[in-house]
């Protein structure tokens, strides 16, 4: 397996998809997101991994447990595992961000049901020298 290098803030602020998989890894996935205006993202009884977030472009209102903060961008934001979160896009434009989560080591589900496809679009991405994207439409 190869790492992942590249400009990270230009690939989030290019992506329009709600949440693209940048690169997967074997304990960790790099992912980019786009919330529309009033769009949300979060797990309310807390995801079961660490997570870190990194606002690029927009604001938006972070909910972690019962605290909320405001976010805009250069924010990172730090979710320990099993902590209920919401992320809100509270701007007019776009929020954007990229994230890592990590997986604990258990094998991830993608759009065709296996780890083959991850590994296909690490290679497509290695290959064509850009991100893989395993989104679901």
């Amino acid at each position: 397996m190869h790492g992942f290098v590249g400009p990270i803030d230009r690939l989030t602020k290019d992506n329009d998809a709600f949440r693209r998989v940048l690169f997967g890894a074997t304990q960790m996935d790099l992912m980019l997101f786009s919330l529309r205006r009033k769009d949300s993202l979060g797990v309310g009884d807390g995801s079961a991994r660490d997570q870190f977030l990194r606002i690029v472009t927009g604001k938006g209102r972070m909910t972690i447990g019962a605290t909320s903060f405001r976010v805009r961008a250069k924010d990172a934001i730090l979710i320990p595992a099993g902590m209920g979160f919401a992320l809100h896009n509270i701007g007019r434009k776009r929020l954007r961000f990229h994230a890592l989560q990590a997986h604990g080591g258990a094998a991830r589900a993608t759009p065709d049901g296996g780890r083959a496809g991850t590994e296909r679009a690490r290679q497509d991405m290695i290959s064509e020298g850009g991100p893989a994207d395993l989104s679901t439409p």
